[in-house]
């Protein structure tokens, strides 16, 4: 569908989702963008964001009155994208697209089979290995039975192929008696992936595919981590990288991807080569870096959704720290506090001065519960 757009009103219909904080952030930078958000967290504290322009709580209920919501609400606001942004929101669209009553103002998404590969790493390692796509060597081990025997040379790493995240779940072990320990104090929901360690360093590249093809790409070498290298980046370099791009254009190719999506890969030094490691299927924490160094990855979703064809993006290299990376700076350092400059161009400090309430109610709200 080709819109002639001088405004958009954008549906978010999976608003109580951590993400929603860097999807406004990036699409409060475009005139003309009305936000409205359908959430299950009566109290969120984006309700209080200045630039959505409706806030709709409904509680927590049936996959079916969340999409008879969906439809009144884009019919009451003559909404022209229905944008979901999380993991769950997108796969229960994906099941339900026939159910919505105006499914071509569903945003560009893969294909619920595709969808599922990818969210799965389990699922991911089968498909890269058959289109011969690089990836560090694994073996997908049910819960149900402990390893016997690995073919792989320690050290490994280990995680639960879906459902988790931040972190959650993924291990480094050095012998095999580490690895029967780890089977022997987790239990996961489901089957677990153990890859062979892969020497060298960690990057993201995010992606805007439109039927298999990209759009629009950011690469993140990490810098700084929550709590060691197996945690989310808070802190990370926008670089360009071509052999990169072609590794993660192969892959979005080979799942005839549409779409938003964050792709995690670790450069192997011993063999001088990117590897992929997994898929994140939905916005990433950092979303609204990107758009600071260029490229508004919500924004032009949208556009694209909407039959539009954006322009070539350029990314802006430079060091972005996080507001948990800006404290570990501080914390570190403390006079970087006075390097101003660094600190309003390069880090989410903008964003907050232009729509404060939002982390001001979220601070007050962990202070409640500690």
């Amino acid at each position: 569908m080709a819109k002639n757009l001088k405004n958009i009103s954008v549906l978010i219909p999976d608003g109580e989702t951590h993400v929603l904080l860097y999807v406004v952030n990036c699409l409060s930078l475009e005139k003309g963008v009305d936000i409205y958000v359908i959430s299950s967290k009566k109290k969120g504290y984006m309700k209080y964001s200045r630039f959505i322009k409706k806030y709709i709580y409904y509680p927590e209920t049936t996959t079916e009155d969340w999409i008879a919501h969906i439809n009144s609400e884009v019919e009451r606001h003559q909404i022209d994208i229905v944008l979901p942004i999380y993991y769950n929101g997108i796969k229960a669209l994906l099941k339900n697209r026939n159910k919505l009553k105006y499914p071509d103002k569903l945003c560009d998404l893969p294909s619920l089979k595709n969808f599922s590969i990818a969210g799965n790493k389990g699922f991911l390692f089968l498909h890269l290995k058959k289109h011969n796509i690089l990836c560090p060597d694994s073996l997908i081990v049910n819960q149900s039975h402990l390893p016997i025997v690995v073919n792989l040379s320690f050290p490994v790493i280990i995680k639960p192929v879906e459902d988790y995240g931040g972190g959650e779940g993924i291990a480094i072990v050095k012998t095999h008696e580490e690895l029967i320990n780890y089977f022997k104090a987790n239990n996961f929901k489901c089957d677990t992936i153990i890859q062979e360690y892969i020497v060298g360093y960690d990057l993201c590249c995010n992606v805007l595919c439109k039927d298999g093809e990209l759009i629009a790409h950011s690469i993140q070498k990490a810098t700084v981590f929550r709590k060691g290298h197996l945690t989310p980046q808070i802190g990370f370099d926008f670089i360009e990288n071509q052999d990169l791009i072609e590794l993660t254009r192969n892959l979005m190719r080979s799942l005839n991807w549409s779409g938003i999506a964050n792709v995690d890969l670790r450069f192997d030094e011993k063999n001088n080569v990117f590897k992929i490691l997994e898929i994140n299927t939905r916005f990433w924490l950092g979303t609204d870096a990107s758009s600071i160094a260029g490229v508004n990855f919500p924004y032009l979703y949208c556009l694209s959704s909407l039959g539009q064809k954006p322009g070539s993006q350029q990314i802006i290299p430079m060091s972005y720290l996080s507001l948990e990376g800006l404290a570990k700076r501080f914390k570190k350092n403390p006079f970087f506090i006075f390097n101003l400059k660094y600190i309003f161009k390069y880090s989410p400090i903008s964003f907050i001065i232009k729509d404060p309430l939002p982390i001001v109610f979220k601070a007050l709200s962990v202070v409640k519960l500690q």
